[in-house]
């Protein structure tokens, strides 16, 4: 069912959560939220962005506590959770969104320590618009953030080692690529974040 442009907008918006926590699968959520993020733009009034966040938001970390993690750049599971992540990057970080910051910026911080690396760098500029926005509620949760880049950063040597040298020999591994598999797949459709350890 799609959407009825004469509906008013927060009609619009209760649908499209409707239609979100419907029992459909991946492909299909993926499809209806690449239709709310042609949107988006619209619900710049106060009443329709309140109501759109309370109705979605809710939605988004749902989905992102729940739909696997993959390192495959072609797979459903992560088109969804890329597109969900590029949603609430566009999300303009005002006064209304300040009361949903904490949480998202706490599932972001976990997410960090899982995600491959295109959703990790999406998780990474969330945050930090983030904590630009909102220093004064996000301030005690600065240093666990920093500690995670830190340890990212430590592990980049051994992470590019892992993947694309096999001991001596110069020669890509195809055993340690992103994916975790050794089919040979290629590292633009496995990739993975350095994790924080």
């Amino acid at each position: 069912m799609g959407i009825n442009k004469e509906m008013s907008y927060t009609a619009q918006i209760d649908t499209f959560a409707s239609r979100l926590k419907e029992d459909v699968d991946f492909k299909t959520k993926h499809s209806i939220i690449s239709e709310l993020s042609d949107m988006i733009e619209a619900f710049t009034g106060n009443t329709e962005y309140e109501h759109y966040l309370s109705q979605l938001v809710p939605v988004y970390i749902e989905l992102l506590n729940t739909v696997p993690i993959s390192f495959s750049s072609q797979s459903i599971d992560h088109k969804l959770r890329n597109s969900i992540l590029e949603v609430l990057h566009r999300s303009t970080m005002n006064d209304t969104f300040q009361n949903y910051a904490l949480e998202i910026n706490d599932l972001l911080i976990k997410l960090l320590q899982t995600e491959n690396q295109e959703n990790g760098v999406l998780c990474l500029k969330i945050s930090t618009s983030l904590f630009k926005s909102y220093k004064s509620i996000l301030a005690d949760k600065a240093e666990p953030f920093i500690q995670i880049i830190i340890e990212m950063y430590k592990n980049m040597d051994q992470l590019l080692k892992d993947t694309f040298v096999n001991n001596a020999t110069g020669t890509p591994n195809p055993n340690n690529l992103a994916s975790g598999n050794n089919n040979g797949g290629s590292p633009a459709n496995n990739f993975q974040s350095p994790r924080a350890m």
